[in-house]
């Protein structure tokens, strides 16, 4: 038993920091837990915090399983047909910006599927504000095109603001020759086109 919390206090201190939890030496398995939940209880967020930590967590964890899913799902049963998107280009002294997702597929452009009657330029001004707390100040279509389960129009975007992340993803900046490393499948094409426009 003083094997299995000691175990579980470890995973939490690599989790949650070090500060998190303190747990001090004790072969009786009744010490150990009390001091494991006085640690818990002595926790350096306050409970907000803490609730928006896990509210968070989840939420990550969420956007993982439904973009699996989901993706593998309408692969095999498009029941609306080819569905539309639109990404922004962001790029600033030779970088672009990219969202590393939380669901394992790589990097992508910031951007996502429109929702019903929702125009392409309004898709991308509501994405790239939920992605990455940027507002779109202008922007241009540069082309659109087909991947497997989406038609997708790519923006050309100058934005302000202070970069931030979200649940679906980090943002971060990355060069051209970076890209090609890790960008997510489906954006793939937007890789050739920018290699083709330099």
């Amino acid at each position: 038993m003083a094997l299995i919390l000691h175990n579980a206090v470890t995973i939490a201190q690599e989790r949650l920091g070090a500060a998190a939890f303190t747990i001090e030496s004790s072969t009786d398995a009744r010490d150990l837990r009390s001091t494991a939940i006085l640690s818990w209880m002595r926790f350096k967020l306050n409970p907000w915090d803490r609730r928006n930590v896990i509210i968070s967590n989840v939420q990550r964890r969420a956007f993982f399983v439904a973009s699996r899913l989901g993706t593998w799902l309408y692969r095999r049963f498009p029941l609306f047909g080819r569905l539309r998107g639109s990404i922004a280009i962001i790029s600033r002294s030779g970088q672009y910006l990219v969202i590393e997702r939380n669901d394992g597929r790589g990097w992508c452009f910031p951007g996502g599927l429109s929702r019903p009657g929702e125009a392409p330029e309004a898709t991308m001004r509501r994405e790239v504000l939920e992605e990455t707390g940027l507002v779109v100040t202008s922007c241009r279509l540069l082309v659109g095109f087909d991947e497997a389960i989406t038609h997708t129009q790519v923006f050309v975007v100058e934005a302000k603001g202070e970069v931030k992340g979200s649940w679906e993803g980090e943002p971060r900046w990355v060069s051209l020759s970076e890209l090609s490393s890790n960008l997510y499948l489906a954006h793939r094409p937007v890789l050739t086109l920018l290699r083709k426009s330099i």
